[in-house]
C-alpha cells in the first residue's frame, strides 16, 4: 500500500472565481469600448486569456506583441 502524499485540510474557504457576475477580474474586458487598448508588460498568458474571452460573447479582442510586452485591443 502506498503512503499518502497529500495532506487533507478542512475548514479552508475556497476563493471566488474571477470574471463576470460582479467578481473581480484581472483584465478590464467589460470596461473597454471598441478601439480601447491596454498593455501587459513582459511575457504573459494574455493571449490565451484573449482567446478564451473571444469565445464568451459578441465582443472581440486582438493582441500584438510590442516592445516590452503585449498590447490588447477591443476590436468589436
Amino acid at each position: 500500500m502506498m503512503n499518502e502524499i497529500y495532506e487533507i485540510s478542512k475548514g479552508i474557504e475556497m476563493p471566488r472565481m474571477g470574471g463576470r457576475g460582479g467578481h473581480s477580474c484581472k483584465y478590464p474586458w467589460l470596461k473597454m469600448e471598441i478601439g480601447d487598448s491596454f498593455f501587459v508588460p513582459g511575457k504573459s498568458s494574455i493571449r490565451s486569456a484573449v482567446s478564451h474571452a473571444n469565445k464568451r460573447g459578441d465582443q472581440r479582442w486582438s493582441t500584438r506583441a510590442i516592445e516590452g510586452g503585449v498590447r490588447v485591443w477591443r476590436v468589436e
